[in-house]
């Protein structure tokens, strides 16, 4: 016999709330995905009780939304990885998704930490297949222009690097490969891609007691490099 779970009030409001906003991305929200969300994030404890005594709807949906989002990218591309290496448009569902779901968030877990690795690495190799114009065509390049007054990338300098490459020319060559090309890219999702991978190969390298690559980069070009404990 199917028991049921009585939630607490909190997530009975929240899941209504959800309701008359309409579903999320065509998929109903179950009562039991927020109370996980809300737990994980520290809104109720494990008895559903509220640890704060004020706590904001709209800051809960928000998150739940952010949640569920990621989810969504997280379930796309995982469907995309056992058959993207033999058609083009799971090829780019792959990078889309992936750069999507790796790039919104990374937590150090070192039992996870060579799984997440793989995963940006599938990722860049799919990119290595693709052209600018297709990168383009996935994550286009955002409309800032300034980048001269901020000595910054911009979608002037994005173009100048796209062109020089050749817009119809695969990304992966022998001269660099995807990692190289997406550091010139300006589209802010494929920028926290590129900072989420420094991450995990910052901690890979520190795992195994070589440092930190950022930190001998800077110290190697006479810049000092100050850690939080410095200012404490």
């Amino acid at each position: 016999m199917k028991q049921t779970i009585i939630y607490p009030a909190i997530v009975e409001n929240i899941h209504n709330m959800m309701y008359r906003t309409g579903k999320y991305q065509g998929q109903p929200v179950r009562k039991s995905g927020i109370y996980k969300i809300m737990v994980q994030h520290g809104f109720i404890d494990e008895l559903g009780q509220p640890l704060s005594e004020s706590i904001d709807s709209k800051t809960i949906l928000r998150t739940i939304r952010s949640e569920l989002k990621l989810k969504c990218y997280e379930d796309g591309f995982y469907r995309c990885m056992d058959v993207a290496s033999s058609k083009e448009l799971e090829t780019s569902k792959l990078i889309y998704y992936g750069i999507k779901y790796l790039g919104s968030g990374y937590v150090f877990n070192p039992l996870k930490l060579e799984h997440t690795f793989n995963s940006f690495d599938l990722v860049l190799m799919a990119i290595d297949t693709i052209t600018p114009r297709k990168l383009m065509q996935i994550f286009p390049i955002d409309k800032k222009y300034d980048g001269h007054k901020w000595e910054s990338k911009d979608y002037y300098t994005t173009m100048d690097v796209m062109r020089e490459h050749g817009m119809d020319r695969q990304i992966g060559t022998a001269e660099g490969q995807a990692f190289d090309f997406l550091w010139d890219y300006m589209n802010h999702d494929v920028m926290m891609f590129v900072v989420r991978f420094m991450s995990v190969l910052s901690d890979m390298s520190q795992l195994k007691g070589n440092g930190d690559p950022t930190v001998k980069f800077f110290e190697s070009q006479g810049i000092e490099v100050k850690h939080r404990a410095d200012f404490e």
